[in-house]
This record gives structure tokens, C-alpha cells and sequence, in this order.
């Protein structure tokens, strides 16, 4: 197999939406590389673009996913005031 953009990482979190979603991004570009395509074909986003509908399938089975929130406070009721 030639070049790549995506890596293999070192370590990775189960039932995590960033490593779910890279790790599709880097099944797709191995698909793409078996059928004969080169990184000049291809960009980082138009990976995760095609990785994107396999990412939502498994965050939309998923009971537990974790992702970021880029929040200081997370409210579980939004009408909570302190």
C-alpha cells in the first residue's frame, strides 16, 4: 500500500464518536487505495465526508457514545438557573 493521510494511532476509546469517526475516515481510504486510487485523489475531508453516514449509523445505535461537548457547564435541565 503507498502513502496515506490517515495514520494508524496508537491507542483508541470504545464507544468514542472521534475515534468511531477516524477510524471509518481510515477504512475508507483503505478502500480507496485497493481500488487503485492515490492520495492525489483524495483529500482528509473528503475521507471523513464518506465516513460521515458509517459514523451516524453507529452513533444512532449506540446508547452510550461518547463525544466531546465543548461546554464549561453541561445543564441537565435547560430551564435550570442557578
Amino acid at each position: 500500500m503507498g502513502n496515506r493521510l490517515l495514520g494508524r494511532k496508537e491507542t483508541s476509546c470504545v464507544n468514542e464518536l472521534t475515534d468511531e469517526l477516524y477510524a471509518f475516515a481510515y477504512n475508507v481510504e483503505t478502500a480507496l487505495q485497493d481500488a487503485g486510487a492515490t492520495t492525489e485523489d483524495y483529500t482528509v475531508l473528503d475521507l471523513f465526508k464518506l465516513a460521515q453516514p458509517f459514523a451516524v449509523e453507529r452513533f444512532k445505535e449506540s446508547k452510550s457514545m461518547k463525544y466531546d461537548r465543548p461546554f464549561d457547564k453541561v445543564l441537565e435541565d435547560p430551564y435550570f438557573t442557578e
